[in-house]
């Protein structure tokens, strides 16, 4: 029989998958050295810096200027949070949190490096399914994040690697059972993060692993091995079908 016994000891790495920074999205309430400072009091090894790279945030995606500008605020935040893990011990993955026109649905890409945003700002109209087809290789994750929260469209699961089914918002319902039990019902990657925006949500969820990841695709091959653990509020949760040897 498989031993699915969850040992944290084993696991002993803690990434952060899903935090937010101020001014990068516009929804944050902390700023990126304020936030990496906080990480690293936690006992964070790593964390991945998701902020919002979507469509709605962009008036004229014609205008030249604001597309330079919206990626130079985004690159500059994750610049900051890179420098302050430095300084504090705490490794600093670039992320991202897409949203395509034609719905709020929101997605978290994995495998990419600073060059990616150039590619993805015209893919934000062109619409997820483009982009799937497009972008999704070996080398990347492409995760819907909180797909029952209200306002968020199941969309079709051949487009995906997998969901974030533990989405530690607080201010959300993000219908944690609906989202583990489509998961498994589908064999899709299970993923989970705190979802940071304001003080004193940070890291209340960890990707805890073997070995420490350095950089967003290090995220992709973990994730994609289904070896690790998530740990939430503290407990430790093995994602149905995940093995621990």
């Amino acid at each position: 029989m498989t031993n699915m016994i969850a040992d944290p000891e084993k696991y002993k790495y803690r990434t952060e998958l899903h935090a937010h920074t101020s001014p990068a999205s516009w929804c944050g309430r902390i700023g990126a050295k304020e936030l990496i400072k906080t990480y690293a009091s936690l006992g964070f090894d790593s964390i991945v810096i998701t902020n919002h790279f979507a469509y709605d945030c962009i008036k004229d995606r014609t205008d030249k200027n604001e597309r330079r500008l919206f990626i130079e605020k985004y690159i500059k935040d994750f610049h900051d949070a890179y420098s302050a893990g430095v300084d504090l011990g705490v490794t600093v993955i670039v992320g991202t949190e897409l949203r395509f026109s034609g719905s709020h649905n929101d997605y978290l890409f994995f495998g990419i490096d600073e060059s990616f945003f150039e590619i993805a700002y015209d893919y934000l109209w062109r619409g997820l399914e483009q982009f799937s087809h497009d972008m999704r290789n070996d080398n990347t994750l492409l995760i819907q994040a909180h797909p029952f929260r209200d306002n968020m469209v199941r969309v079709d699961h051949s487009l995906l690697d997998g969901i974030e089914v533990y989405n530690m918002h607080p201010a959300h319902n993000s219908r944690v059972a609906l989202a583990a039990k489509y998961a498994k019902e589908n064999n899709l990657i299970v993923t989970g993060g705190s979802d940071t925006h304001d003080p004193d949500w940070e890291g209340l969820c960890a990707l805890r692993t073997k070995q420490k990841p350095e950089t967003s695709f290090d995220i992709v091959k973990i994730l994609k091995s289904r070896d690790y653990l998530l740990e939430i509020g503290g407990s430790m949760i093995l994602p149905y079908g995940y093995v621990n040897d």
